[in-house]
C-alpha cells in the first residue's frame, strides 16, 4: 500500500503539469467554438431576415402558376408589363393600382389573398390573386395581356 501511495505521489504532480497544456488548448478550442457559433448565429439571422423580407417575385409567380395551372410565362409577361416585375410598384397617375399585377385595392380585397388580409404589396399574395383571377376569367381584367 505504501508503494501505491508513493507511485501516486510521484505521478500526480507529473499528470497535473502534463495536463495543464491540454487544459489551455481545450480552453482555446472552446473559445474558438464560441466565436464560430456567434458568427454563425449572426449569419443565420441575416439569412432568415433576407428570406422573410426579400421574397422572390419569380418564386411567387412559379407558385401561382403551379396552383392555378396558368402558364408561368403568361404571369411573368403581364407582371413585367404592369409593374416592371416590382412588387412595390404603385400607379403614379392616381388610379391606386398597386403591387406586382397592379391590382386596384377593391379588386384585390375580393380575391382569396385579399380576403385573408394579406398585403397587396406581397409578391406571393399579388401573384396568387392574379392566378386565381386568371383561372376564373382569363386576362380581361388587365390592360397588359400575354
Amino acid at each position: 500500500m505504501a508503494r501505491l501511495a508513493l507511485c501516486l505521489a510521484l505521478l500526480l504532480p507529473v499528470a497535473a503539469t502534463a495536463h495543464a497544456p491540454n487544459v489551455q488548448r481545450d480552453d482555446a478550442l472552446a473559445a474558438q467554438l464560441q466565436k464560430e457559433r456567434k458568427a454563425w448565429g449572426k449569419e443565420r439571422r441575416a439569412l432568415v431576415h433576407r428570406l422573410l423580407h426579400t421574397p422572390s417575385v419569380q418564386e411567387a409567380i412559379s407558385l401561382a402558376a403551379a396552383i392555378y395551372s396558368v402558364p408561368r410565362w403568361q404571369l411573368e409577361s403581364v407582371a413585367r408589363c404592369e409593374s416592371g416585375g416590382r412588387s412595390s410598384a404603385t400607379n403614379h397617375e392616381g388610379s391606386g393600382a398597386s403591387g406586382l399585377f397592379q391590382f386596384m385595392p377593391g379588386t384585390f380585397r375580393g380575391t382569396p389573398p385579399g380576403q385573408a388580409g394579406l398585403s397587396i404589396f406581397s409578391p406571393y399574395a399579388n401573384a396568387l390573386a392574379a392566378g386565381w383571377m386568371v383561372a376564373r376569367g382569363g386576362w380581361r381584367a388587365w390592360t397588359c395581356r400575354p
